[in-house]
């Protein structure tokens, strides 16, 4: 699956930016995974945590409690990723909806 400079393996969970690996963890990767099969559309806080775990899953302080574990999971995915290239910035934020990856500039 290749989407800009990103190319995922789903058979080995790997992810690679611009031919560098980038290091995700399993449940990163099933993150950008997501992410990128729904490009230009927001993923909510609660799907994604739901990929990470399994659909249901409760944990952290709350009701919303999953909210700051996706947000947390994303700022590591970010910086991992801009440990590779530091002007990384596919993943979008809408506050209070979720992530999406960015469509590849043509």
């Amino acid at each position: 699956m290749a989407c800009g400079k990103l190319l995922l393996k789903p058979e080995t969970s790997r992810a690679y930016w611009d031919g560098i690996d980038v290091g995700l963890t399993f449940g990163e990767y099933k993150i950008v995974h997501l992410l990128v099969s729904s490009i230009g559309s927001f993923v909510t806080y609660r799907a994604a945590y739901d990929r990470l775990h399994y659909e249901g899953f409760i944990a952290g302080a709350g009701e919303d409690g999953f909210r700051a574990n996706i947000r947390s999971a994303i700022k590591r995915i970010r910086n991992t990723f801009r440990a590779c290239d530091s002007d990384f910035d596919e993943i979008e934020n809408s506050s209070g909806v979720g992530y999406r990856w960015r469509k590849p500039s043509l």
